[in-house]
């Protein structure tokens, strides 16, 4: 009897694991972003060209480091005055206010990235490029977006 309980206690576990190993390995996992020799190779960039895309990179990742920097301490300038009786409307409207332009600041700078970018293109790479961009716009960050051919309805509107 005691052997019949060990062995169906065995028998559950080892099928809840198996069920188990299913579903995590078949759960994608987050989506990351794509490689900088993603668009190395979508491009297939000459070695100058490479060279180049490289130190823009670098640029362009010290650029964001910089404006991310300096919001997260506006951020927290902000959030760490919720209680203070002594913080001015005006000053939590002021430092909203240039978190907004940061923000403003770092599409111009994604902007001004991938046409620098473009600029070192070819035009046949020029299309390619613009065609990434298309698809990512289209899925947003951290989307998957619509089947191909299925549109589906606007999310709706928050107000």
């Amino acid at each position: 009897m005691k052997n019949k309980l060990i062995a169906a206690i065995l028998f559950f576990l080892m099928i809840m694991n198996g069920v188990l190993l299913y579903l995590v390995l078949s759960e994608p996992g987050p989506r990351k972003r794509p490689s900088h020799d993603f668009i190395i190779n979508e491009l297939n960039l000459t070695a100058d060209q490479t060279q180049e895309f490289r130190m823009l990179e670098g640029e362009h990742r010290i650029r964001m480091k910089t404006m991310d920097g300096q919001l997260r301490e506006m951020r927290h300038m902000l959030f760490s005055n919720t209680q203070n009786e002594d913080f001015l409307e005006r000053k939590r409207d002021s430092i909203v206010e240039l978190m907004g332009w940061l923000h403003q600041q770092k599409d111009l700078e994604v902007f001004n990235h991938f046409k620098r970018i473009g600029d070192m293109c070819t035009p046949e790479q020029r299309k390619i490029l613009e065609s990434i961009l298309s698809e990512t716009l289209r899925r947003g960050p951290g989307r998957k977006g619509p089947p191909e051919g299925h549109m589906g309805p606007p999310p709706p509107r928050e107000h």
